[in-house]
């Protein structure tokens, strides 16, 4: 069974429809919060930045010395038979000790193996869903924990020198206004338990 609609009123029906729509969508004006004065500090700081660049663009380098030197650092600290001089220095600015030493001063902290390891989650929930757990790793030496903040190096006689202080390597040996605290002489042989 049809119900018979005349046109007149399926036109005025669509058009209350349309009518009450666009009340709906454009009567109320959404409401927004104010601006927080950091926002308008960073749209600020944006357009000055944004000025600045425009009147002061940077420069493109066709060459870079920071590349060249840090290239040239590597290079250099990485030569096994590179004989250099480390100065170990005091808390007061004094020359505790210095060393002639061969290849590169390295840190504590360096590991030969990344020092943490993921496991999966076994509380980890969903369909198809794997989350691992990052914790510390064990060394290689089977132990935990992180190494002293500090440097070590070989002498040119082969003596591992460790030290947690400030010191300066240089590449000559330097002239030295006072005597050393500490001073290794390397014709004595150690002597043993």
């Amino acid at each position: 069974m049809k119900l018979w609609i005349p046109f007149s009123m399926k036109t005025s029906w669509v058009s209350g429809m349309v009518v009450v729509g666009c009340l709906m969508v454009y009567g109320c004006e959404e409401q927004k919060p104010p601006v927080s004065s950091s926002v308008n500090e960073q749209t600020q700081a944006e357009t000055n930045q944004q000025r600045l660049m425009k009147a002061v663009p940077a420069p493109v380098l066709n060459y870079s010395l920071e590349r060249e030197n840090i290239a040239k650092r590597i290079k250099e600290c990485d030569d096994p038979n590179r004989v250099s001089y480390v100065y170990l220095i005091g808390p007061m600015g004094q020359v505790i000790s210095f060393f002639t030493m061969k290849g590169k001063i390295t840190s504590l902290n360096a590991t030969l193996i990344g020092c943490q390891q993921i496991i999966n989650d076994p509380y980890a929930r969903g369909e198809g869903f794997r989350q691992g757990l990052v914790l510390e790793g064990p060394d290689l030496d089977g132990t935990y924990g992180k190494n002293p903040d500090g440097i070590f190096f070989y002498t040119a006689e082969g003596i591992r020198i460790e030290w947690n202080g400030l010191y300066l390597w240089v590449g000559q040996p330097l002239k030295i206004s006072t005597p050393p605290i500490l001073i290794y002489d390397v014709t004595e042989k150690p002597s043993g338990p």
